[in-house]
């Protein structure tokens, strides 16, 4: 039995495939980077696989805004708690999927009850 066709934007196709995109939506960037040392202690292997899973957690949103993440340029991950051990800082419940301005003002300090709403849900 053949599917029925439905004519779908490209925005809904992305969200509707957005967890098998994941790893394709974050820059491969980093792993360069790790590879290389070139990057601070926090950004290591273990940050770079776990990306994926927060922004598939998160559901391809932004846990400031709420609004989704469309642009693989525009996606940061946050750590919620980055003064943790290094065995416990880069575990998937203390990143954060969040907007590339949005975590411009968190680290400025212009969302004060950010961290802690997210220390929160950790």
């Amino acid at each position: 039995m053949e599917k029925e066709y439905k004519q779908e934007s490209k925005r809904d196709s992305l969200f509707r495939n957005r967890e098998k995109r994941a790893d394709d939506m974050l820059s491969l960037h980093y792993s360069e980077l790790i590879a290389k040392g070139k990057t601070n202690k926090l950004y290591n292997f273990e940050y770079f696989l776990n990306r994926a899973y927060a922004f598939n957690r998160d559901g391809g949103k932004c846990r400031v805004c709420t609004d989704p993440i469309w642009s693989p340029e525009d996606i940061h991950i946050h750590h919620i708690r980055p003064y943790l051990p290094m065995d416990e800082v880069n575990r998937v419940q203390n990143l954060a999927t969040v907007h590339r301005k949005c975590h411009q003002a968190i680290h400025k300090k212009k969302i004060k009850d950010f961290r802690e709403k997210l220390k929160g849900s950790c």
